[in-house]
């Protein structure tokens, strides 16, 4: 992305990005599974896309706020360079966090004849 913002090569960054970012964006929503026990995924999932599609309405008025403030027409790339930069981290959290933390697995009752 910052590659993008200074203007080298933008069609071969695009690509770039598309292969390395856009490829693994399905594995990464799919995290959010991994979150909660199968008895709280409902909610949990109801919770995480509703932050979610919050987050994708406010992203575009931010990046061009950031145009707006700055002047220059590369600021919201350099933003979501940023936001990629805490996608990464977070997904680092989020494993450690899960090692800490295990989601119990959900105890099986038979029933004996």
């Amino acid at each position: 992305m910052l590659a993008i913002a200074q203007g080298l090569a933008p069609e071969l960054s695009f690509i770039a990005l598309g292969i390395f970012f856009g490829i693994p964006a399905g594995a990464l929503m799919a995290l959010s599974a991994e979150a909660v026990s199968a008895g709280n995924r409902g909610p949990g999932l109801g919770v995480f896309y509703t932050w979610y599609y919050v987050g994708m309405t406010i992203s575009p008025m931010l990046a061009g706020w950031t145009r707006d403030v700055s002047g220059s027409a590369a600021a919201p790339i350099v933003m979501a360079a940023a936001m990629m930069l805490i996608v990464i981290i977070s997904v680092g959290i989020f494993r450690l966090l899960q090692k800490m933390w295990p989601i119990e697995a959900p105890v099986r009752i038979t029933v004996c004849e």
